[in-house]
């Protein structure tokens, strides 16, 4: 297990949902958010150069927000694993297209995405 928390950013167009995540990963000792903002707000974050995240939660709708979230993902965080959120009705397979490591389904209990985010403690 890494000395260091794992640093994850919340891409998330939903402000309910940017905070309740914010609770729930500020509540585990693994983990440390970086930020937790929408998807303009991270174009901004992402473009600044001393920024790093381990993990990066994106949930966003339209398709081409997701493409271009993972896109700009990769480019300035290299190593980080990125986690599509998607809901009920959303194709998982657009963030699987996008180069996600993974999709969670936001209607699964909120365990399983802290489950899956620590298993990239280990990877």
């Amino acid at each position: 297990m890494p000395s260091e928390p794992l640093r994850i950013l919340v891409i998330e167009e939903h402000q309910i949902l940017r905070e309740s995540l914010h609770m729930l990963l500020n509540q585990d000792e693994r983990f440390t958010l970086c930020d937790s903002m929408d998807a303009d707000e991270a174009l901004k974050w992402l473009n600044c150069p001393d920024q790093e995240a381990d993990v990066v939660l994106i949930g966003l709708r339209a398709e081409d927000d997701q493409s271009r979230a993972v896109k700009l993902v990769r480019k300035a965080c290299p190593d980080a694993a990125v986690i599509g959120m998607v809901g009920i009705i959303e194709d998982h397979t657009k963030y699987e297209e996008a180069g996600c490591d993974a999709v969670w389904d936001k209607s699964t209990p909120p365990h399983e995405l802290i489950d899956r985010i620590a298993e990239f403690m280990t990877e």
